[in-house]
């Protein structure tokens, strides 16, 4: 008496159990990859995420080296860029989009005459 799915002498091929547990490792190893590659993707808007705040701190404070400013100014994608001398669109080419909310350009940046900037909108907000 011959189990079912056991070979018979001089059968080629594999087995369903064998190829069961093939397709089971194969399905283990795609979910690590996606686990691993949302990680990275994460990673790396945060990180653009940093970059960006940077890059508009970098332009206000190219601002207040430029000019004495005498009342608070607010930069957004909409406001202030074309403000005569103090807008933002002498200071960056383009407003950075945010990573972490889906590329939606949120980012807002007040300069006050004292020298502060705040930047609202990024992931520590």
């Amino acid at each position: 008496m011959q189990l079912a799915g056991a070979r018979r002498k001089g059968e080629k091929g594999f087995t369903l159990f064998e190829l069961m547990i093939v397709l089971i490792i194969i399905g283990i190893l795609v979910a690590i990859a996606m686990l691993v590659y949302r990680t990275e993707q994460d990673n790396v808007k945060i990180q653009t995420d940093a970059a960006n705040v940077q890059i508009l701190r970098g332009a206000a404070m190219r601002l207040l080296s430029d000019h004495e400013l005498e009342r608070e100014i607010t930069w957004s994608e909409t406001a202030g860029k074309d403000e005569p001398g103090i807008g933002w669109g002498a200071y960056l080419s383009a407003w950075p989009a945010n990573p972490l909310r889906g590329g939606a350009a949120t980012y807002e940046l007040v300069i006050t005459p004292a020298g502060e900037v705040k930047v609202s909108g990024n992931g520590a907000s």
